[in-house]
């Protein structure tokens, strides 16, 4: 089932995904660039909070704008639907839903979009905040050869996923890119208050020398919508920026 917003030369198309491994339905929302030559393919950023990164994030509004300037290559945008209330669950490592969640995404969602549009899948990249973030990182070991780049808003990395990070020796072939608030050194949440800051440093160093470019940045900002969308234009130049003359 799916559904089309034409906003301008910009087009905003929403799915549903029946996901076998959550017994439920999940809304996908693809924003697809102007100025696509017929029989190309485009790059691709999947993000969870999918329906917040296209309000709140307003990704979508500020990829176009830069698209429309000549600034960034044309790309298509996936955004996953969060499920209220199952999200510490669906993200978080060893959460109940957690596994289950990610094969969702790689097993159905991942083929279902690649079936319809067309992308490059060598250029296939994934983006969330926070937890999202975690997960994000999550999918990426599970699956190197998966994901191309990695866009990492403030991330809630629990000890598990740190590790893993830090066993890792070879990670040549991804791009990362980081951004934490220099604010986020308490921050309360529903399962405890976290030092982002400190979280993401550390990260930092787990990844430090074993990617193929790790950008980092720590900016003035708090674990709120209005920071990352301040970052998202960063972000978008790490991603899919042009060399400018």
């Amino acid at each position: 089932m799916s559904d089309v917003q034409s906003h301008g030369s910009r087009v905003i198309e929403s799915h549903t995904l029946y996901s076998a491994q959550l017994a439920e339905e999940r809304t996908v929302k693809v924003y697809l660039p102007p100025q696509v030559d017929a029989g190309s393919s485009l790059p691709v950023l999947y993000t969870h909070d999918g329906a917040e990164f296209f309000s709140h994030g307003r990704i979508a509004t500020l990829a176009h704008e830069r698209i429309m300037q000549g600034l960034i290559e044309p790309f298509i945008i996936v955004g996953i639907a969060v499920r209220h209330g199952f999200r510490t669950d669906d993200y978080a490592a060893g959460g109940d839903r957690n596994e289950a969640y990610r094969a969702f995404v790689t097993d159905t969602c991942i083929p279902a979009i690649e079936q319809l549009y067309p992308i490059d899948r060598t250029r296939r990249s994934m983006a969330g905040i926070s937890l999202g973030a975690s997960v994000t990182l999550q999918l990426f070991l599970d699956h190197k050869d998966l994901f191309r780049s990695l866009l990492l808003y403030s991330g809630a990395y629990l000890p598990s996923v740190q590790t893993r990070a830090e066993k890792e020796t070879d990670l040549r072939k991804t791009k990362v890119w980081m951004v934490v608030g220099r604010e986020e050194t308490a921050v309360e949440t529903a399962s405890g208050t976290y030092n982002f800051l400190r979280i993401n440093r550390e990260m930092r160093d787990a990844l430090q020398g074993k990617v193929e470019t790790l950008s980092y940045t720590e900016a003035p900002g708090t674990h709120l919508w209005r920071f990352w969308q301040t970052q998202t234009p960063d972000a978008l130049q790490f991603l899919v920026g042009k060399e400018m003359i």
